[in-house]
């Protein structure tokens, strides 16, 4: 549908929002797609919480029959883009936080958020009024009592014809100027379309000491870092990758720390080129399926060591073209802290 076709005709009064006459059948299929995917995931959401999460895509669906709320309509997209891609920041986010989505946009992805996370306090804050029309209804019709709507003006950048895409920015620079938002959050997100040290500006001052900023970006992300170092340091941030936390691992993992001279037993076996007794393949009964790109040769290697050693030949040299082209979408981004997640979730979250 296009845009001027969902467009009320001047005058008219959109009817309050409900559910349509076939809300059970779509929530069904939309289930069993959100099942799925939180299937091996390292948290867990209960049937309440699960059914909240459906009727919301239902009810933003038939919004959206009316305003421009999403791209994304279609039963796996919605589930994987909007619910999915906002539930992998569950793990850098406290059960208790406080929670400020700048840009909201349909509520992504602070709402799935609110849902998961009963006990956080999470501030929808946006610039479109019919945006937050539309949240405020959602939120009377289901049980999200964590979370509550903000609006904010956006005239100043109005007039900057490069952002003027961008309103779900203007909401963060106004709001973070006003004395009683800032510092306040202990988490801020964003899934703005803007440069990283624009949204940096932004989103920081919400930021309590301590707290983090999340932004949710795609494309060329090693560049956008560069370019937002120096903002991040002038507004009293440090820049930390989505992982970083396991930084101690990963330097274990690679031997980076390590004076290698001959033969020696090991912990892990990279999966770029690693060589396995066909036998000993089959008594661990491969890979485990729950992996998806990362951390499965961790997970292999952790269990062969139960059954003999895994010993690191330095004499050997491979050619791997790491070219690390996923960690430069956000899908991708997501996949790796999905999978580090998941494998400390199995193992322990201890070195």
């Amino acid at each position: 549908m296009s845009d001027a076709a969902k467009a009320p005709q001047a005058g008219a009064v959109r009817a309050p929002l409900a559910l349509p006459a076939d809300a059970a059948q779509q929530e069904a299929a939309l289930r069993r797609l959100l099942d799925e995917g939180l299937s091996g995931q390292p948290f867990s959401l209960d049937d309440a919480q699960r059914e909240t999460l459906c009727r919301y895509l239902v009810l933003l669906r038939e919004a959206d029959r009316h305003i421009n709320l999403t791209a994304v309509t279609d039963d796996a997209g919605m589930v994987c883009r909007h619910l999915l891609d906002s539930l992998a920041l569950l793990p850098l986010c406290p059960a208790d936080a406080s929670i400020v989505d700048i840009g909201t946009g349909a509520g992504l992805p602070g709402l799935p958020l609110a849902v998961a996370l009963p006990g956080a306090r999470v501030t929808l804050l946006d610039s479109t009024k019919k945006r937050l029309d539309f949240l405020d209804e959602v939120l009377a019709l289901l049980p999200v009592p964590g979370a509550k709507t903000l609006w904010g003006r956006a005239e100043e950048l109005a007039q900057d014809t490069a952002l003027r895409e961008s309103f779900d920015i203007a909401t963060a620079e106004e709001g973070g100027r006003r004395p009683e938002l800032r510092e306040r959050y202990d988490v801020a997100s964003a899934r703005a379309v803007a440069a990283l040290p624009t949204l940096c500006e932004y989103c920081l001052p919400f930021v309590k000491v301590g707290g983090v900023f999340l932004p949710m970006k795609a494309g060329d992300i090693e560049a956008e870092l560069g370019e937002a170092k120096n903002a991040v340091g002038t507004l009293g941030g440090r820049l930390e990758r989505l992982g970083g936390c396991f930084r101690r691992w990963r330097r274990e993992f690679t031997l980076a720390d390590a004076q290698v001279t001959g033969p020696r037993k090991v912990h892990f076996a990279t999966g770029c080129f690693l060589l396995i007794r066909t036998e000993a393949f089959r008594t661990l009964r491969g890979f485990d399926p729950r992996f998806f790109l990362y951390q499965e040769d961790s997970d292999l290697s952790r269990r062969a060591e139960q059954l003999g050693d895994i010993v690191y030949h330095p004499d050997m040299v491979v050619t791997h073209a790491w070219a690390r082209e996923n960690t430069r979408t956000l899908r991708g981004n997501l996949r790796q802290v999905r999978s580090i997640c998941q494998y400390f979730h199995k193992w322990g979250w201890k070195w």
